[in-house]
């Protein structure tokens, strides 16, 4: 099991790496591309009935068992999920935003210069939908949760979503 809590940085320089530090729940030890190990955190949030933020375990290295858990706890909800290397690496972070039956997907990629890829369908153009309070173009947002599933799990087990998927 990695480390409990502790303290937090306010120095936004101390980065994400520092923050999980403090605040791993779980090391699951799962999470390989090829015969590497790859560090990634999973970690999200739901919203409950009542409106209170649940905050998801943070994860280091996820089996998919522990990925479909996650998508469990938000799908058909409003909520999060995230998925990110350490980055020393400047590796992709993926995440997944719900909001009901909606369903939103980025994956940022940092290696030379930041560019989102996300879910695109020509079909609905000049629609928006709204995403945590957010106007977002009916194209991004897709209502099928195997789309998600499945772009959740290729980052687990590669690292990246093909680009047939996020675009």
């Amino acid at each position: 099991m990695g480390g409990g809590y502790g303290e937090i940085s306010s120095n936004p320089s101390d980065g994400y790496a520092n923050w999980i530090d403090s605040h791993i729940l779980l090391d699951a030890g799962y999470g390989r591309i090829g015969e590497a190990q790859m560090n990634i955190f999973m970690g999200g949030f739901v919203y409950g009935i009542n409106g209170i933020r649940i905050q998801l375990p943070i994860i280091k290295s996820p089996s998919l068992e522990m990925v479909w858990n996650h998508f469990e706890s938000v799908s058909g909800h409003v909520g999060c999920i995230s998925m990110r290397f350490d980055n020393e690496d400047e590796r992709p972070d993926l995440t997944l935003y719900t909001d009901g039956d909606n369903y939103l997907l980025t994956l940022l990629e940092t290696e030379s210069e930041s560019e989102v890829r996300t879910f695109w369908s020509e079909g609905k153009r000049g629609e928006v939908i709204h995403i945590h309070g957010e106007s977002y173009p009916a194209g991004m947002v897709f209502q099928d949760p195997e789309i998600a599933r499945n772009a959740l799990a290729e980052f687990c087990e590669t690292g990246d979503v093909s680009k047939d998927v996020l675009r």
